[in-house]
């Protein structure tokens, strides 16, 4: 069976399909209560029929609220879909008709429905399509193309944030099922860790670029707005206040941390010896004086 492409039609991590609609700054999520794809579509179908009648009567572009529709969703529930035994039943003589309409478009029987055969016989049902890809597929396309724009310490530090998160997550789900309500909690749970606002900020922002990733690619169809904007702690004003600021050593601060007998008492490995003294000469980044002295760790020339 093709998978459905119905508009405001999507499938929770439970498997159950449900109808999003977004009016204005709300955004409504209603369950259709049902498993199948295929009496998900007929009722998707119908609430959208309904909507596109609410905006032509109002003479407005905008989406109505799901509230403000005259549908009664319980009646919707009562689609008695069974294909493999040859059960399809409807309410009424126009839900029937959009019944067999809608099998023929989807074509989970070849050729349609005859309208000689009341009773089809039973027919093989594919297996569903997943809604969206795994999140840590998505995680892993996206830490591979953060490599080819951010340095090696920003991509360690997003991949360190990302684990963070998806150890706190109830396994592999679908990057459509992660909402705001979700984000919302590892926040909650940071704070009653005791982290600070700043580290919180910074796993935050990380998992914005994620999401931001996925919905540029197309990975994320849950909605158009990324699921972790508008939570963080500070402003970006703040941050920067709240950052340390270093000053240069004095001269007086360098002469007690390379007074010779103490250094080579307390620097007796070669890393520890040779990466200050190339960093305070060179005035290249710690993290360049350690990698020179990784490669050359083991060296015979290392000492001399």
């Amino acid at each position: 069976m093709p998978a459905i492409q119905v508009q405001r039609l999507y499938r929770n991590r439970c498997g159950v399909w449900c109808f999003r609609l977004r009016a204005g700054t709300a955004d409504s999520r209603v369950s259709l209560g049902t498993k199948d794809a295929l009496a998900a579509h007929m009722m998707a179908a119908k609430i959208n029929d309904a909507i596109e009648a609410a905006r032509a009567s109002g003479m407005s572009q905008k989406n109505p609220k799901l509230s403000d529709l005259n549908i009664d969703l319980a009646a919707l529930r009562r689609y008695e879909l069974d294909l493999r035994n040859g059960v399809a039943k409807a309410s009424d003589a126009e839900d029937h008709a959009r019944m067999m309409e809608a099998i023929d478009r989807i074509g989970m029987i070849p050729g349609g429905w005859p309208a000689s055969q009341p009773v089809p016989q039973p027919v093989p049902v594919a297996p569903a399509v997943l809604a969206s890809l795994p999140v840590s597929k998505v995680a892993e396309m996206w830490l591979a193309e953060r490599k080819q724009k951010n340095a090696p310490r920003t991509v360690y530090a997003k991949e360190c944030h990302w684990k963070d998160f998806a150890r706190r997550i109830s396994g592999d789900v679908e990057v459509n099922a992660i909402g705001k309500a979700i984000l919302v909690g590892y926040k909650a749970a940071l704070l009653a860790e005791g982290q600070k606002a700043k580290t919180i900020d910074n796993k935050l922002m990380t998992l914005s670029d994620l999401f931001e990733f996925a919905l540029s690619n197309g990975h994320y169809t849950a909605g158009n707005a990324n699921p972790a904007a508008g939570l963080f702690i500070l402003t970006r004003a703040e941050r920067q206040a709240k950052a340390q600021k270093y000053q240069p050593f004095t001269s007086g601060d360098l002469a007690k941390f390379f007074e010779p007998d103490a250094y080579k008492r307390g620097m007796a490995e070669p890393d520890f010896y040779w990466c200050p003294l190339l960093a305070v000469y060179s005035g290249m980044r710690i993290s360049e004086a350690t990698g020179i002295c990784q490669r050359l760790s083991g060296s015979a020339v290392f000492w001399l």
